[in-house]
């Protein structure tokens, strides 16, 4: 039987960087060889004290900062979980991910014991333009039969700021890709069905869709949403709507890889993640029984034939929590219930998640769950 690899768990509701010193103390003294570090975006932390107090840590570390943590069946919005792992890590940051680009075709160059690692974590800043290019060209570094998990650091304001943990400081603009020192089984799903569609991207621009069909995207978003529901987008803000009512992109394995709208200016929509030209979308509805039962579903098939206590790092969005209010709850009660007593759960809401497709491509994922086991 193989140990754990998460020693000890050391949580804090206070979001001060003594509060963080404090836990990563404790998690030292156990005795743990790598740190995960979470954080609460409500913190509000001092960048360089916080770079200065990770400067000194003697083990790795790895981690960020999200608009909500989750240890065992608590979900924090201010605070921290430290958990000490008892194998060390390889942590490599790629930064300034703003100077790549779509158009480009600069491979990431990831040190060969990160890219022969048995499993990958990947972190990133959850609002860099890039996130989505960097994700993809991953595998191109790693290859097929690798297992990647992680998810988008950052903040609810949608501004961009210091979100990653790492020895080098409280980064922002970053990846971080984390070598396990073993494989990890994961799970992923999102529950979200088609309402109308497919429509052909015509303009895009990164993560921006420009154009539907020919017509202004937000148009034709707005017609739809309208036409099925009795919502109008001039009595309520665009993202009090656009919540309940994501796009799926086509893939050629038959999924629907949920693409979340933002923003809307001009008459394009800023989605979380990239929407390729020339690719066929869906907008989608969902409601809270499809979507707790997804997941839940996704969780028993992983979790519900162990018979020993696991590790399970989690990564679900944080738009599910808006969208699921009060229920999210049950959401995360599901994820739990299959694995055994004893079991650690630890995770994030994030912006945005990152696991492999059924093909084994590495995407970049919204509104979706991402359950795994190291």
């Amino acid at each position: 039987m193989k140990s754990p690899l998460i020693q000890t768990v050391h949580t804090s509701e206070a979001g001060d960087e003594a509060a963080l010193e404090m836990q990563i103390d404790h998690a030292l003294e156990a005795g743990a060889r790598s740190l995960f570090l979470l954080g609460c975006d409500a913190n509000k932390l001092d960048r360089v004290a916080v770079s200065n107090l990770l400067h000194d840590v003697p083990v790795p570390i790895f981690g960020g900062s999200f608009p909500a943590i989750l240890t065992g069946d608590r979900l924090l919005e201010q605070g921290f979980v430290v958990a000490g792992l008892r194998e060390s890590v390889r942590v490599h940051t790629i930064p300034e991910l703003a100077r790549f680009s779509e158009d480009d075709d600069d491979p990431i160059a990831l040190p060969p014991e990160i890219a022969g690692a048995p499993g990958l974590l990947v972190l990133a800043d959850g609002l860099s333009r890039s996130v989505d290019t960097l994700v993809t060209r991953l595998y191109d570094q790693i290859g097929p039969g690798r297992t990647v998990v992680g998810g988008g650091a950052g903040s609810l304001s949608f501004e961009q700021g210091p979100c990653i943990f790492s020895r080098e400081g409280h980064l922002q603009d970053c990846l971080q890709v984390v070598g396990l020192p073993r494989p990890v089984e994961m799970t992923t799903r999102h529950g979200w069905q088609p309402l109308e569609g497919p429509f052909l991207v015509t303009d895009a621009r990164g993560n921006e869709i420009r154009a539907l069909n020919y017509r202004p995207a937000f148009d034709v978003y707005r017609e739809t949403v309208e036409r099925h529901t009795k919502l109008r987008f001039d009595d309520s803000t665009f993202f009090e709507i656009a919540k309940t009512f994501p796009f799926g992109l086509e893939r050629l394995d038959d999924e629907l890889l949920v693409r979340d709208p933002i923003l809307v200016s001009g008459g394009a929509l800023t989605c979380v993640g990239h929407v390729p030209e020339n690719a066929m979308i869906y907008v989608l509805r969902g409601d809270a029984e499809g979507l707790i039962g997804a997941v839940g579903d996704a969780a028993t098939g992983l979790g519900g034939s162990r018979r020993e206590a696991s590790d399970v790092f989690v990564f679900d969005c944080i738009s599910r929590k808006l969208f699921l209010e009060d229920r999210f709850a049950d959401e995360l009660a599901r994820i739990r219930a299959p694995f055994p007593s004893g079991s650690r759960l630890v995770g994030a809401l994030t912006l945005g998640e990152i696991a492999n497709s059924k093909s084994g491509a590495i995407e970049f994922h919204n509104k979706t769950a991402v359950v795994s086991v190291p």
